[in-house]
C-alpha cells in the first residue's frame, strides 16, 4: 500500500510542514531537504524501518508522514522495492 492511499497520510504531511513553518524551520528545512536530496531516500527507509519502535511512544502515523515527506520527491517506500 502506497503511504498516500492511508487515511490521514496527507494531513500529517501537512501537520509537519506547518510545524516547520511555525518554528521558524520552513526554509531551513527546505534548503536541507535539496541540499541532501540524495540521502532523502536512505533517511525516509530509517523512518520507516524505527517506525514500529515510534508505535511504543503513539508516533507511528507522525513518523510515517514524516517519512513520506521525505521520499515526495521519489518513491522508496518499503511497498516499492524491487527484489532481485
Amino acid at each position: 500500500m502506497d503511504n498516500q492511499d492511508q487515511p490521514g497520510a496527507e494531513l500529517l504531511h501537512q501537520r509537519w510542514e506547518q510545524r516547520l513553518e511555525q518554528a521558524g524551520l520552513g526554509e531551513l528545512m527546505r534548503a536541507l531537504k535539496q541540499g541532501l536530496k540524495p540521502l532523502q531516500p536512505l533517511a525516509a527507509q530509517f523512518l520507516w524501518f524505527a517506525q514500529p519502535g515510534f508505535a511504543l511512544f503513539g508516533q507511528a502515523a507522525a513518523i510515517d508522514a514524516l517519512a513520506s515527506t521525505l521520499a515526495d520527491d521519489g518513491d522508496p517506500s518499503p511497498d516499492h522495492i524491487q527484489h532481485g
